[in-house]
């Protein structure tokens, strides 16, 4: 009888657990978009995937020219890669399918198996077993890089889907802050020029000295 009860007390913890974490991570998806600044969206997205499934270790790379650096990070070693280049088969495996991708190691993929021994060192260091595109209209904008669940447990279909979600959503979300940092950059430049004429114009209409003076 104590036995039975324990088993249902823990069906129905695991059964509120598992949908706080899918209602949560729905959330967490719509409000990804909301977002118009890198840091806070990155801050936020890692912090709350940390707490709802339990992730020890989370690591968020964003593209930096052809390269991707790691922009934050929770709980993860200093031995952590700092760099991932857009022509290591991580990148190109995430930009291609635009899907979340596994890492265990004792099934691997494909483009694992393609990766040089340096990459795969630097994804050991990583410790991650999910990794997750940020994805733009047009090209990869960054990544996340999941470690395992604190039960040890792997990653479900449900946790993909919803990953997925959030993913897709911080990505959009990436571009349109990097759109406004460009239009506000070229907004300031015209302006810059704008005043370099107005005072070229005034120069031009000043009056000369006279010389005979």
């Amino acid at each position: 009888s104590i036995s039975h009860r324990m088993q249902r007390w823990l069906d129905r913890k695991f059964f509120r657990e598992a949908y706080d974490a899918e209602l949560v991570l729905s959330e967490l998806s719509d409000q990804a978009r909301r977002f118009t600044e890198a840091k806070p969206l990155v801050d936020t997205i890692s912090r709350r995937i940390s707490e709802v499934l339990h992730v020890s270790s989370i690591a968020v790379y964003l593209r930096h020219g052809r390269s991707f650096g790691l922009e934050h990070c929770i709980g993860v070693g200093d031995d952590v890669p700092k760099r991932f280049e857009e022509s290591s088969s991580t990148i190109r495996n995430l930009a291609r399918s635009s899907q979340p991708a596994t890492l265990y190691r004792e099934n691997p993929d494909g483009w694992f198996l393609l990766a040089d021994d340096r990459e795969r060192q630097a994804l050991d260091h990583l410790g991650a077993e999910l990794l997750l595109p940020l994805a733009g209209r047009d090209r990869l904008l960054g990544f996340i890089g999941l470690g395992p669940k604190r039960s040890e447990e792997p990653y479900t279909p449900s946790d993909l889907r919803l990953l997925q979600s959030v993913s897709t959503q911080a990505g959009l979300a990436l571009e349109i802050s990097a759109l406004v940092h460009s239009l506000a950059s070229e907004a300031a430049r015209r302006e810059r020029i704008d005043r370099e004429i107005e005072i070229a114009r005034e120069v031009q209409e000043r009056p000369f000295p006279d010389r005979k003076r």
